[in-house]
């Protein structure tokens, strides 16, 4: 890993964090061992996380889906009520 790559990482939500933050997710899909990949918002993942009516967001966003590559966070996505989808920057 390079250096820039290390500290990119590092500045990462990782899974505890991530749980810590915004509590259990509602529903699940794959595994960090999963051996198959999605893809979804423009994302490759094997683990995704579902949020439902996020308490840090206003009511009209109803689902926060993280995306997992692995360990690593690669996308955080809000749904909004009228079904748009929006990506979001979260900070560890």
């Amino acid at each position: 890993m390079t250096d820039a790559a290390t500290a990119a990482h590092a500045h990462r939500l990782n899974r505890d964090a991530a749980v810590r933050r915004f509590g259990q997710p509602a529903k699940t899909w794959g595994s960090v061992n999963e051996p198959r990949y999605r893809e979804a918002d423009g994302v490759t993942f094997n683990e995704m996380w579902v949020f439902k009516s996020p308490r840090d967001l206003d009511p009209d966003w109803v689902e926060r889906i993280f995306y997992w590559y692995r360990y690593d966070l690669v996308a955080s996505v809000r749904v909004n009520r009228d079904g748009r989808r929006e990506r979001e920057e979260l900070t560890p």
